[in-house]
Parts: structure tokens; C-alpha cells; sequence
């Protein structure tokens, strides 16, 4: 089962941390008294003492343990956590890939402050009043053969003046994983040209780089449109996917989308379209009938140091080398990219 470091925690810790570098710098905090304070912090999270007062026998653990300075710091901070915190009631759905109510047996982790609790859900809602107060909880679906959805509802999202922590819309998902298989992996590989100079370039699955688009190599194309946007085509017979199209990756009430790589088990057979805009998550399919998932890292049009006009783009992506549609990953066989000015020979 994953384990995920919720927005909560973090929140805690960097207020934490950032609390003490700024008292250390206004006060005689030593680095080394700064040091066991953020120890002594990851401990009180770890048991669960994330509050004010502490029991007799932590606070004087910590007593021997801290400096004076360095215990009143942990004492400030550990105030003002208790007066966030608030009664926490949570409600929601649990969904398949396909938008419906996930029916069969699933597991539900609720963690506050590193301590988690465990619900068994049959049918697809869930409901949990009798959490312990918090200032945030974070929740992680899971089932074995699935991937489990995770969200995080935090104090910060909740107005100031309510009494409770409640969410009631909560939706989660599991997808299931599919059969892995033997996938190529090409990372940070780029297309790039001056496009007031050159025509479009595009980017070879078989060379691994990127030539002039009438290469007959060249399968998938940048170009800026008439907006002067960039467009990305895969050349006829092949197409795009975005992940987000799929309920199942819109795990927010605004529809922000939630996708992983891991979480596109399966290519799917119809709907590509030809044009996209680069910029997160796609299924492809290239002209030769390859299907493969990718992922845009960056993008962009700039004028460069020499006051030229510039289009790029970065990406890495799986490859299913046989035309089958699985791209849960068995074996990842490294296809790095190959500049053709720095090596010797291009793979058949």
C-alpha cells in the first residue's frame, strides 16, 4: 500500500521549519538548537502529540532534550496548531473508471497529523464523523489490482469562522491496472526550430530526435498556428488522447485534472484526434498504429539570445513497440535520444 505525505503534513512541517529559521535568525537559536527542534517536531508528529498541552511525561522528555529558547519555540508552535484545530467530518463516493459507483469492498486510510485510520467501504459511499479534531485530514483509496485516488481537505480551505472541518463532496476513484508488458521508455526527448527561418520540424519514433517535417521519418509535427499558438499534429492515421478527457481523472470539484502516468493502463482504441496543444497528459497513436502515453514537461515560444524567434518542446513517453494497447508497465527498455551530430549510428 503507498504511502502518501499529505498536503496537511507538509503544511505542518514547512510552517514548522520556516517558523524556526525565522525565530532563529531574531533570536539566539543556535543551528544546533534549530536542529533538535525540528526533531523534536517530526517526533511529536510521528506520535500523534501534534497539540498543546503535552502529556507530563513528553513535555519533559522534550524539556531535557531542548534548550530553553529552542522549547519555547516548540511550545509557540505547537499553540498555535491547537487553535486551528477543529471537528472534522467528511463524506463522499468512491467511482470506477467509467464514472460509476465502485460497488465491491475497498479500502479508505484517513491521516491527522501522521496517524491513520482505517474503513472498510461496500458500495461506493462513504461517510466518517468521528474523526479526531484536526486541522486537515488527507484520504487514500485502495484495493489490491487497483490504483487508489488520494485528496487532501486542509483548515486553510475552510472559512475562518466555521466550527468544523466538513466536506461532503468528496469523490475518490480505483482503476483498475491492467497486464503489464514490456514498454519503451524515452524521456526528456524535444522538437525545436526557428520557425521565422525553417519550416516546421517533427520528432522520428524510430530516430529519436527531430528533422524537418517532409522527413519521411518524422511522424508527429510542431507547428505555430495562424493564433500563434503551438500546435502539435500526428501525421495521418495516427492521433491524441488528453487524459483529462476521462472522468476518472478529474478527481476535484473543479475538474482540475488528477492524471498519472500509471493511472492509463490501457490506450484507448477510438477517439484520437489529429492537432493538439502540447501541455500535460495524452494518449497517442502513432501513424504506424503504435499506442503509447506521453507527457509534456515544458513548451513554449521565446526569442533567444541572438533576438530570434524560438519553438520548443519537452516530453517523455512509454511506447507499446508490438500495437497492442496495454501500457501498464512490466519492463521499462531505456530509449534515450539520439542526436544524430553526437552519435555514430541510428537504431533499424
Amino acid at each position: 500500500m503507498r504511502r502518501f505525505i499529505t498536503f496537511l503534513t507538509v503544511f505542518i512541517v514547512t510552517f514548522s521549519l520556516f517558523s524556526i529559521c525565522l525565530i532563529q535568525k531574531s533570536s539566539a537559536l543556535t543551528d544546533e538548537e534549530a536542529t533538535e527542534l525540528r526533531e523534536a517536531t517530526k517526533y511529536l508528529e510521528k506520535q500523534g502529540k501534534l497539540g498543546y498541552p503535552l502529556d507530563k511525561a513528553t513535555e519533559q522528555k522534550l524539556r531535557n532534550q531542548l534548550s530553553k529558547d529552542a522549547f519555547a519555540t516548540l511550545e509557540f508552535l505547537l499553540k498555535d496548531i491547537e487553535a486551528r484545530k477543529k471537528p472534522i467530518e467528511i463524506e463522499g463516493k468512491i467511482l470506477d473508471k467509467d464514472g460509476n459507483l465502485f460497488t465491491d469492498e475497498a479500502t479508505l486510510i484517513a491521516e491527522v497529523y501522521l496517524v491513520k485510520y482505517t474503513k472498510k467501504i461496500t458500495g461506493g459511499y462513504f461517510k466518517w464523523h468521528d474523526l479526531p479534531e484536526g486541522t486537515g485530514v488527507s484520504l487514500d483509496v485502495s484495493k489490491e489490482g487497483y490504483y487508489g485516488d488520494a485528496i487532501t481537505i486542509s483548515s486553510v480551505d475552510i472559512p475562518k469562522t466555521a466550527e468544523k472541518i466538513i466536506a461532503k463532496d468528496i469523490t475518490l476513484h480505483l482503476i483498475e491496472k491492467g497486464d503489464p508488458v514490456d514498454l519503451e521508455w524515452t524521456e526528456n526527448a524535444k522538437i525545436e526550430y526557428y520557425p521565422e527561418e525553417q519550416e516546421p520540424y517533427g520528432w522520428s519514433f524510430k530516430r529519436r530526435w527531430y528533422f524537418p517535417a517532409d522527413n519521411y521519418d518524422v511522424l508527429m509535427v510542431l507547428r505555430v498556428n495562424e493564433d500563434g499558438d503551438l500546435e502539435l499534429s500526428m501525421k495521418e492515421g495516427g492521433g491524441f488522447i488528453p487524459a483529462k478527457r476521462y472522468k476518472h481523472f478529474e478527481s476535484q470539484p473543479d475538474e482540475k485534472a488528477f492524471t498519472k502516468f500509471e493511472w492509463m493502463p490501457y490506450a484507448p482504441e477510438l477517439g484520437y484526434e489529429q492537432t493538439i496543444t502540447p501541455g500535460g497528459y495524452f494518449y497517442f497513436r502513432t501513424p504506424d498504429g503504435k499506442y503509447g502515453k506521453m507527457r509534456f514537461k515544458a513548451y513554449n515560444i521565446y526569442t533567444d539570445s541572438t533576438g530570434k524567434k524560438k519553438v520548443y518542446t519537452r516530453f517523455t513517453y512509454y511506447l507499446n513497440p508490438t500495437g497492442g494497447r496495454s501500457l501498464e508497465l512490466k519492463n521499462e527498455i531505456d530509449k534515450p535520444p539520439i542526436n544524430p551530430t553526437e552519435a555514430e549510428w541510428w537504431e533499424d
